[in-house]
């Protein structure tokens, strides 16, 4: 969705109905914000951390500049039907987005899902007012904010769910109940306990390091499950194992990757599988950041300490997030038996 000549077409059931709309005089704009870990803070957008730039895409058949960002119209951009609960509030949308011949980049990006979580503004702009200048902002009639969630897709198109604040508000959440610590990304969030902070920090202590793709040693071939990596900073086999492998250049930029194994190789070039497929694989030379891996096992949170200049021997152990569940100790005792 990113890259000049995207062809997109979004099939629709009419949902201007919905909220009394005239579909001649009206056009679809819509405002993608894609994540981007690593991503500093964009005040001109008023985006925090974490996002990348805004995409702009409209139903009308030229462009539009509306705020600074330009919404481009290669092709029509419509949503699907709207349905609407008692309270008048969008209860759920999908979108379905098709593959053009011309844009192999975009359907690679919605392979790598840059755009899963991604933020989303759908609204409705009269536009020959518009381009006449005779609009406020109380002319724009906003149908939805919320988050993309994931793309199903197929050879030909992708389908996203639209996920407005309402029922993202209503989604149940929860702990998972393992003997695993559940904390959502190592070093963050509850690993790092963002209240004390006393715990792991991805972003200190060399545990985040850049690096480089590398050109497959003879005899090898980079696919779309394994890669070569000149590393910033050397690192021994299996410290990025569990890790990220994120992408800071070129076309995929912002994708990330889960690690399935880091092995040094010669000359300290590391050879990294990946646990899903890239769709393309990188240049040799794109950048790329790496964050060190853990398998959330009590023993190696144990190893895993908050500062290890100064090491206690209980390593993170007091953020560990796991739980025991009743009777799974004394089951895998018995197991351990047989």
């Amino acid at each position: 969705m990113s890259a000049t000549s995207v062809n997109l077409t979004f099939i629709t059931a009419n949902a201007l109905t919905h909220f009394g709309l005239d579909e001649a005089a009206n056009c679809f704009c819509w405002r993608i914000v894609p994540r981007m870990a690593g991503a500093p803070a964009q005040p001109q957008w008023g985006l925090p951390p974490g996002y990348g730039a805004p995409e702009g895409y409209t139903s009308l058949d030229r462009d539009l500049l509306i705020d600074g960002l330009v919404y481009q119209s290669s092709a029509n951009v419509l949503p699907t039907q709207i349905p609407t609960n008692i309270g008048l509030e969008p209860d759920g949308v999908e979108a379905t987005l098709l593959f053009a011949d011309a844009a192999p980049l975009l359907r690679s990006r919605v392979e790598m899902r840059l755009y899963d979580g991604a933020l989303v503004h759908l609204f409705a702009l009269p536009w020959e007012a518009f381009l006449a200048g005779q609009t406020n902002s109380s002319d724009i009639a906003r149908l939805l904010a919320g988050r993309l969630g994931s793309a199903e897709f197929d050879d030909s198109a992708a389908t996203f769910e639209l996920l407005p604040w309402s029922s993202l508000a209503n989604l149940t959440v929860g702990r998972t109940t393992s003997d695993l610590c559940d904390c959502a990304r190592f070093g963050r969030g509850r690993c790092l306990n963002l209240v004390l902070r006393d715990g792991v920090d991805i972003t200190q202590n060399g545990r985040t390091i850049t690096a480089s793709v590398a050109a497959p040693p003879p005899g090898q071939l980079a696919h779309g499950m394994k890669l070569w990596v000149n590393p910033g900073s050397p690192r021994a086999t299996g410290w990025a194992t569990w890790g990220v492998l994120r992408i800071t250049s070129g076309p995929l930029a912002g994708a990330e990757l889960s690690i399935k194994s880091w092995t040094v190789g010669a000359a300290g070039v590391v050879e990294v599988d990946l646990r899903v497929p890239c769709a393309v694989v990188p240049d040799v030379g794109t950048t790329l950041q790496i964050e060190e891996g853990c398998d959330r096992s009590p023993a190696m949170c144990k190893t895993k300490e908050p500062n290890p200049s100064t090491p206690t021997g209980r390593g993170n152990l007091f953020n560990f997030r796991g739980f025991d569940a009743p009777g799974q100790n004394r089951l895998a005792t018995a197991q351990d038996k047989r």
